[in-house]
């Protein structure tokens, strides 16, 4: 997920922020496994919850990935095999709703922008570029 925070509506004065991270389910976060979810029919979920803090508005995207899964070992890669991205935009306006971006197909370029990140935070594991 990325997230990115204006701390004013004026976008040429405003300074943001960008936090990068990856939501696993608990049982994998205990694990030190990248996944959110695993096996016949995987799901995913995730929605708007009001998480501007101090800033004016708040830009979230998640890139998600369809990706093959080590078998015996994480010894074995793991390798991209479909992505797609999804968000929403919600600000400090108190009556206006989250926007929510339009759910679009991702190539194999936007997995291969999240390798780094990957490859430090589970070093135990091995990814594979597109």
């Amino acid at each position: 997920m990325t997230s990115v925070y204006l701390d004013s509506r004026d976008r040429k004065k405003a300074r943001s922020e960008t936090f990068v991270s990856a939501d696993v389910a608990p049982s994998f976060h205990e694990a030190d496994a990248p996944f959110s979810s695993y096996g016949y029919l995987p799901q995913l979920f995730d929605a708007p919850c009001l998480n501007l803090g101090n800033y004016v508005e708040l830009s979230w995207t998640a890139d998600t990935f369809l990706t093959t899964v080590p078998v015996r070992s994480r010894d074995e890669e793991i390798s991209w095999l479909l992505g797609f991205r999804g968000g929403y935009v919600e600000n400090d306006i108190l009556d206006e709703k989250p926007t929510l971006l339009p759910l679009e197909v991702t190539d194999g370029q936007v997995w291969n922008k999240h390798l780094a990140y990957l490859r430090k935070q589970y070093s135990n594991w091995i990814f594979k570029n597109v």
